[in-house]
């Protein structure tokens, strides 16, 4: 389950899906469409805020949003949000992913191979493993940080891993 939490809307904001409405939508100021796939569905079953959670049965459920030059990353970010899994699988299972195709993108992970950690993965960085296991039925803070050409990875307020990296991360 994943939930975006409250407030944070201001003009820096570009994306905000609080998981609290049955259509998963955007709250930010640019609003953009959703559009669910598979199961992907709002829970009351946990909480962190509100009533509500995104919910996602790891068989092919995922959110989508229109490309726009609003969601590139070409400087400073922030991206952040708050996590219950349940399971921890295997293999590399997406919590938020920007590559398409051939493009410059990254992708944040549940667990990176057989062992179970979470990272991430960039063009030109490729697979980045943090060595931090995530905490099953438990609420997680996640932050993944970019100034200049570092980027820092945070697991409730503390740093896990930082990896350089400067590269263009498209929509």
């Amino acid at each position: 389950m994943i939930e975006g939490g409250i407030g944070g809307n201001d003009a820096y904001t570009k994306l905000l899906l609080h998981m609290d409405d049955a259509s998963l939508s955007d709250s930010s100021s640019m609003v953009y469409a959703t559009s669910e796939f598979g199961n992907a569905a709002r829970s009351n079953t946990q909480s962190k805020f509100g009533s509500y959670s995104g919910y996602f049965d790891g068989s092919g459920d995922y959110i989508s949003v229109p490309d726009s030059n609003d969601l590139t990353w070409d400087g400073d970010f922030t991206m952040e949000m708050w996590i219950y899994p349940t399971v921890v699988n295997a293999n590399y299972e997406s919590i938020t992913n920007t590559y398409y195709d051939t493009a410059n993108g990254f992708i944040l992970t549940s667990s990176v191979g057989t062992n179970g950690h979470i990272g991430w993965w960039t063009n030109t960085a490729g697979w980045y493993d943090t060595g931090y296991t995530l905490s099953l039925n438990q609420w997680q803070h996640l932050a993944v940080v970019r100034s200049g050409s570092t980027i820092k990875f945070y697991v409730n307020g503390n740093q896990v891993a930082s990896v350089t990296d400067s590269s263009s991360i498209n929509s």
